[in-house]
């Protein structure tokens, strides 16, 4: 948190995940965790938030997956 902080407090950017976890699995958002509202208090300057929302990542680690094989079986 110290170094995130750290970030916040020279202008730099800072992507955090507030519910705790980065796979949501097409769920509803879960309860935000406080960590990402304490940066945002304790920070020097209010920093600016911007909601983002990623989709599609599950069809992209099949894809790199499926490379990886491929690679790893072309390897032996």
């Amino acid at each position: 948190m110290n170094e995130a902080l750290e970030v916040l407090s020279t202008g730099g950017w800072l992507h955090s995940f507030p519910e705790g976890k980065v796979a949501q699995d097409h769920q509803p958002i879960r309860r935000l965790k406080w960590g990402t509202a304490s940066l945002i208090v304790r920070a020097p300057v209010t920093p600016i938030v911007l909601p983002i929302v990623h989709t599609g990542f599950e069809k992209r680690n099949h894809f790199l997956d499926a490379v990886h094989h491929y690679l790893s079986a072309a390897r032996r």
